[in-house]
């Protein structure tokens, strides 16, 4: 084999314990995250929740989100990522439980509890993975991270859309909601499971600011070239300004259109 290959091939070797362990976690957390945003709006409508409520309960979990971001990311330097991760996690595995009754006090609690409880992992997954790996692993790291994310959102979608309506019928469950009942519960299993395995994981220290960073931080951010970041943070918004019109009536809109069950939903 050439040199060169050679190479490049060992740099996908050589992860340290922590980066090895964490993909894990991401297939169990990234399973029942994947799930969530195919099928929750599916089973709000299965149990009579008008479109007007349900963008209310999507924004109510999105403005949680945002409000959590900037302070998680401060907790995490001053407590470590591992634990800010094991909260996040813990948020999300109880919000889907809160969301089996179908009570409407509930979903707003438990979509504000899904909505912060993702918002903490996802902002410091990224720092904990590049605290995780040396310089040189992480294009290859995030390569196989992003590739095992995507793989298991696709077989995530296609065994919760087979197993769920099968587990109902055995377990003698009927109407409607009874698929997405097992779904949701199947789900926070999963999300259990994710913070299991951060439990396996070593935890990485609190960051200590220099005191130069401690003088010049506004709200706990240190923005050393401000016009770069602008130009990282716009291409973003825009995006999310589109996704956020298209994406939280997808599934709802595709299953009216084609009058898809859930099987079918989940495979398209």
């Amino acid at each position: 084999m050439p040199r060169a290959l050679t190479g490049y091939l060992r740099t996908f070797t050589g992860f340290s314990r922590n980066a090895k362990l964490f993909l894990l976690t991401s297939v169990a957390f990234g399973a029942a995250i994947s799930l969530y945003w195919i099928d929750f709006n599916l089973y709000l409508e299965s149990i009579g929740v008008n479109n007007e409520t349900i963008g209310w309960l999507m924004a109510f979990s999105q403005l949680a989100g945002v409000l959590i971001a900037l302070p998680a990311s401060i907790l995490s330097d001053r407590f470590g990522r591992r634990k800010l991760m094991a909260c996040g996690m813990a948020l999300v595995a109880v919000a889907l439980l809160a969301f089996l009754p179908g009570d409407r006090a509930l979903l707003f609690l438990g979509v504000a509890a899904l909505g912060a409880g993702s918002q903490i992992v996802y902002v410091v997954q990224i720092p904990f993975i590049a605290a995780n790996t040396e310089p040189h692993q992480r294009n290859e790291y995030f390569s196989i991270w992003q590739a095992i994310g995507t793989t298991t959102a696709l077989v995530a979608a296609l065994a919760g859309g087979a197993l769920a309506p099968a587990a109902a019928k055995a377990l003698g469950l009927h109407g409607a909601a009874a698929p997405y009942h097992v779904l949701l519960a199947g789900v926070s299993v999963l999300a259990i499971l994710a913070l299991g395995t951060v439990y396996l994981l070593r935890s990485d220290p609190p960051v200590i600011a220099h005191a130069g960073e401690a003088v010049r931080s506004r709200f706990g951010l240190f923005i050393s070239d401000r016009g770069l970041f602008l130009h990282l943070l716009l291409p973003g918004f825009i995006t999310s300004l589109g996704a956020g019109q298209l994406i939280p009536f997808l599934n709802v809109f595709v299953k009216g259109k084609f009058g898809l069950d859930l099987t079918a939903l989940n495979a398209v």
